[in-house]
This record gives structure tokens, sequence and C-alpha cells, in this order.
């Protein structure tokens, strides 16, 4: 292994410029440490209508424990039918007629009308019937088969049914409002908007609203899927929005990357980043509530996902909606979420220090670009390193490239030209760079440990596979530190943009790693020589194959597809109950679950490949390795979590690898002494 002297040096430069940006994303994100949680009425309604006590039992339960926060989303007419029996609704080709013997009521749809459409598309026929004017477009239909003398279809015919005017959002019910201040609680009003069919007006209409009710949410909360104008003046909403001091909560569901909101990029940016993440509580989590498999009953398995999103998610307000149990019904025992509540407290203070209260969006963070100069020609002078290493190439037309690209690259970026593409390929390189650098300096150091084919004793041998380990995960985790530095921009960390590239920034450095192994080590070498040789590489391919290698081959195949389909934000592979209530104990005992993926197989196979080497056992380093390697690689996809805080990300790396070294230690161990009985039996000792 050979690094240049004109290579380390822009590395160190890199590595310290990195730094000074990872620190401030640390202090950053230890500004950030309350988190709220905010009820919502309408389910809340609902489980009250199906049991024995009220409404207003339930509340005052709630905020007895803790909760003093109520949503209360706009209604709409087909929400008022549904709850009510004197409303009737009726088209007029294209318009909509409402009828009601509650003066009180109508007079209610009409102003929420009016507000949202206008005046003028509002008509008063008498004082208990209005006319709504719509659209053609608005038409909703209802498909009639028609049918034979004998039952058969013969054709469909299209029925106007209704009118989308009933989904539009007309108000705040006066009950729900008087409800909540009555008890004492905070209201936040969620606003409802279509673009299809309504405009600017929305916007005003919703501000009018907290005029009139005297309502001053700390939080606005989009209901349904679009921001509230988002297509006619965004700049209106974020104007009225920084005025009165609210927070917006960008709603981000179980597996979900990105708000899943339209409209909620363009408005946080408007607002100068300053929004927060918020968990719902929806039907896949309230139906968490028991899981016999795991032997977590009463919720415990909800609070997981809870204490998870909050503190590596960095979800700061949790939508709450009651439990679900077994049965579909609605959980009823208030002491059951006295002591849940109760139970996420104490693990956010204990480990994290975070707190239950107002949350507050984090300080706007945008790094100086041209402080990030020196951590770019970094990461390109780590691709160098590997080229160097690979290839025996000419060392002055290397040269020559890595001043040329990195100049061109530190040029581009200062001037912001694709800005945030560059970025992210920047830090995806990083990703696959330094890991496979630190496996190069793995595999060289076992190729001197062959060289010197020394007898060290098993003690010796223990502290040296603990050593290579922690160099090389040092290596690995200034690769971390690039892609920290990179990525460190407000929009990352509250994931309005991420990294991209995970399951590359796996798959590739398993490969350099075969390429640095044939560089380090050839294909039946018999002179030490500097790099791959094709004479090597042509040898290699010409090799006859025999069954035991296809099968081998066809089952490292299956265990990588396996591996890769797991790796990423999303996936379709889920863990099984088992694991998952392992992962669970992991999570209830250390601050930070150490990936399995690393402690229980990468990092002992790291062990166990240095060993090997001791062994002058040559033939096993290469699948060692390749197994080696994902533990290097999952520092680097643990840092990739942007949203996940630092401090978190570094407890976790030093777990796996505590972990790792221990495991992969008592393995070599029992494999000495496995080896040294049979050496006892067969006479050798």
């Amino acid at each position: 292994m050979n690094i240049r002297k004109l290579y380390m040096f822009c590395l160190i430069i890199g590595i310290v410029f990195a730094s000074f940006f990872a620190l401030d994303r640390y202090k950053l994100e230890n500004q950030n440490k309350t988190v709220d949680i905010v009820l919502d009425l309408e389910e809340m309604k609902i489980m009250a209508s199906q049991s024995e006590e009220d409404i207003e039992y339930f509340l005052s339960e709630f905020k007895n424990i803790g909760i003093e926060t109520v949503a209360i989303s706009e209604t709409t007419l087909s929400i008022l039918k549904e709850n009510r029996e004197d409303i009737e609704t009726d088209l007029d080709e294209k318009d909509l007629v409402v009828t009601s013997s509650d003066k009180k009521v109508l007079n209610f749809i009409r102003v929420g009308f009016e507000r949202k459409l206008g005046k003028e598309n509002v008509e008063v026929i008498s004082e208990n019937k209005i006319k709504v004017k719509g659209k053609a477009t608005y038409i909703v239909y209802e498909d009639i088969p028609l049918m034979n003398t004998q039952g058969r279809v013969v054709s469909r015919q299209r029925v106007p049914k209704s009118t989308m005017l009933e989904h539009i959002g007309i108000g705040f019910l006066d009950t729900d409002l008087e409800l909540v201040k009555s008890m004492g609680l905070n209201a936040v009003l969620r606003p409802l908007y279509i673009s299809a069919y309504e405009d600017e007006q929305s916007i005003e209409a919703y501000f009018e609203n907290l005029d009139y009710t005297g309502i001053n949410p700390h939080y606005i909360i989009f209901s349904g899927g679009e921001v509230l104008g988002w297509d006619k003046d965004i700049d209106y909403l974020a104007d009225e929005i920084q005025k009165r001091k609210m927070v917006v909560g960008m709603i981000q569901n179980v597996g979900q990357t990105r708000p899943d909101q339209s409209g909620m990029n363009d408005l946080v940016k408007s607002l100068g980043y300053q929004g927060v993440r918020v968990l719902p509580i929806n039907s896949y989590i309230q139906n968490r509530y028991d899981l016999e498999t795991q032997n977590y009953r009463h919720g415990e398995e909800i609070v997981n996902i809870l204490y998870r999103a909050i503190t590596e998610r960095n979800m700061r307000i949790i939508y709450f909606r009651p439990f679900i149990d077994a049965q579909g019904n609605y959980v009823e025992d208030m002491d059951i979420y006295s002591q849940r509540l109760l139970d996420l407290k104490n693990r956010l203070q204990k480990g994290h220090n975070i707190k239950i209260g107002k949350a507050s969006p984090m300080n706007a963070y945008h790094p100086n670009r041209i402080m990030h100069i020196p951590i770019v020609v970094a990461i390109i002078a780590s691709l160098f390193i590997l080229i160097d290493n690979i290839l025996n190439l000419n060392y002055k037309i290397l040269k020559l490239l890595f001043i040329s690209l990195s100049s061109i690259s530190s040029i581009i970026y200062a001037l912001g030209i694709k800005i945030d593409l560059i970025e992210k390929l920047l830090a995806l390189l990083s990703t696959i760079t330094l890991p496979s650098i630190g496996m190069m300096y793995a595999l060289f150091s076992l190729k001197r440990i062959l060289n010197v084919n020394s007898k060290e004793n098993i003690f010796k041998i223990c502290i040296n596979c603990v050593k290579i380990l922690i160099v090389t995960s040092a290596i690995s985790l200034s690769g971390a530190l690039f892609l920290v530095a990179i990525l460190s921009d407000i929009k990352y960390l509250i994931e309005l943009d991420g990294f991209i590239g995970v399951k590359i920034s796996q798959i590739v450095p398993i490969i350099s790693t075969v390429l640095i192994y044939m560089s380090a080590f050839g294909y039946k070498r018999m002179k030490d020589r500097k790099g791959i040789s094709l004479e090597e590489f042509m040898d290699l391919l010409n090799t006859n194959i025999k069954i035991l290698h296809v099968v081998t081959l066809i089952l490292i195949a299956g265990i990588g597809i396996i591996f890769i389909a797991r790796t990423g934000h999303q996936t379709n592979i889920k863990p099984s109950n088992i694991e998952l209530l392992f992962r669970n104990v992991l999570e209830n005992i250390l601050i930070a679950r150490p990936r399995t993926k690393a402690f229980l197989i990468g990092n002992p196979a790291f062990i166990l490949m240095v060993y090997v080497a001791y062994k002058n056992i040559k033939l096993l380093i290469l699948p060692l390795s390749i197994v080696a390697v994902i533990g290097q690689s999952n520092i680097l996809n643990t840092f990739s979590h942007i949203k996940a805080p630092i401090y978190l990300s570094v407890i976790r790396t030093g777990y796996e690898i505590i972990f790792g070294s221990i495991i992969g230690i008592c393995l070599l161990v029992s494999i000495e002494y496995v080896l040294k009985r049979c050496r006892r039996r067969k006479g050798y000792e």
C-alpha cells in the first residue's frame, strides 16, 4: 500500500475542515431537544362515541398525563352530512344545492363556502336552502349497471351522484373550538385544501378563521395531501405564518423519506427551512398495540416506534391517535396510556436528554461553500489513492489528472453550478472510496503478516486483530466525516433533500475490495508487484471452474442479494419477529442500537480475516474480506441517514466495533481451542 504525499496532505487538510462542520452540526442538533405530542380530536370523538365515557373525560385524562395540544381538522359538507340528519344535498345541473332545517348550521355552511369560493358563487335561495355554483368538472359520477330481463349486465350508465364541492374544507366547528377551549387545551387548526377546486381565497379564509376564533396556534399542520394554497400564492402563506410566528409541521409517515404533502418543500424553503417533522400515529402504528409473537403487550411496541422516530429520525411532533387492540377496538384504559407515555419520557430523558415540550425548528444552517473546497479535493484524492494502488499507472499522469479534476471540481463547486447534484455525488463517492482505502490498509497489513510468517501467541494475535480493525474503521470514519460535512445544510437535516445511492455505496466497496485483493495478492503470483496484472486476470478467467465453485458463487450471490435488498431507507424485506425482539432489547439497554450486519457479521469476519493471515491460511482471506467490508460500508451507511443526530451515529459505530471485536475474539479463541484439541488427539502436541 502506497499513499503519495500529495494525496495524504489533501486528506489531512480535508479531515481538519470537515471536523469543523461536524462540530457545527453537533451544536445545532444539541439545541433541538424538545418534542411535542398533539392529540387528534376527530379520532378521539370516534373513540368516545364507542365508549361509555364522553369526549370530555378522555381529553381531561390525556391532559393529566401531559398532552396539552389538540388538533382540530377543517370540516367538510360531506363530514357534516355523515354526522347530522338535518342536512340534504342535491345537484342543479353543475351547481350544489344544500338544504337544512337548522339555520345556524346552514349559515355555517354558507359562510364557509363564501370564504373559500367568494360571495358571488353562493346564492341564498331561502332561509333553509342555498346554492353553490360549481363546474362540470366538479361532478362526481356513479356507474349504474343496466340489466336485461335475464339479469345480465348489458351496459353501464354514468349518473351524476355528487360534486367535489362537498369535500372541500368549509371551516372549523364552533362546538369543537369551544370544547377544546373549555378543557384548557391548546388548539391547532388543520386547514384542508384541494388545489383543483380552490384558490388563494382559501389562505385568506384560514387566517380569517384564526382571527375570528381568537386562536393563535403554535403549529400549522395541514390536512389532506396538499399545503394550503401551495399552487396559487405560497409567498402569501409564508408571510402570514411568519407574522404569526407559527411552526410548520411536515408530516412524514413510517417508511417515508420526504414530506408527503404537495407544496411542503416550497413552503419550508420560503420560511427559511423553519419546519419540524411530524410523525402521525397511523393505523399501522395503532394496531401494533398487541404483538404476541414478540411478547410486546399494551402498546410497548408503539413506544418503541415513537422512540426510534424521535431519536433516529428527528421527529419533533407526534400526532397522537389512540391505540387499537387485537379485536379492533380502541384502548380506553387511561392507565395504559399514562404508563406508555411515562416509559417514553424516561427513555428520551435518560439516553438523549430530550424532553416533552413545545417543538421548535432547528436554526437554519447553510455552510460556506468555499470552506467545503478542501473537503472536495480530499474526496477526489481518496479516489486517486485507490486508482494508484489498484492500477499500475504512471504517477505523473495520475498527478496531472488529479490536479486538473480537483481544480475543475473546486471551481464548479465554488460557483454553485448544479450544487445539489455535486454535493450528493461527492457524498456518495466518499462512502465508496474511504471504506475501500480502509480495506486496502487491512489487506496490505495481512500481506505483511503472511510475508513475515511470525508465530505470535493468541493474546498478541487478538490485540493485533482489534488494532487493525480500529485503524481500518478510523479510515472509514474519515469518509463519514466528509459525508457529514458535505451534507450539513439544514435542508438535509430536516430531510427536504437527502443522500442518494445507498445501495451503490454498499455494492461498490465489495467490488473494490476484490480488486484490492487482486492488487495485493494477485492470482498464483510468484513475485511481488504493484497493481493488478493483466496476465493474472486472464489466468483467473481461464481457470477451470468446478461445481463446488458454482454452488459457492450462487450461495454468495443469494446472500448478497438479500443483504442489498435489506439495505437502504426503504426495503421490502422485513426483519423477522425474533430479530425485531432482539433489536428492541438492544434499544432498551443501549443508547443506540448497533446494526446486526456490522457487529454480528462484518466486524467478527474482520477479526477472523486477520486471524487466518496469522495462521497462514491465505485461501480464506478473500471470502472473509468480502464479508468484512460489510462492516466498513455500514459505518458510512449509518452516517448517510442525515436526519439521525451525529452523536447517535458515533455511539452506534463505537458499539459495533466493540461488540464485533468481542464476538470475533470469542470465535477466534474457540477456533484456536478446537484446533489445539484436534492436534492433541492426533498426537501433534
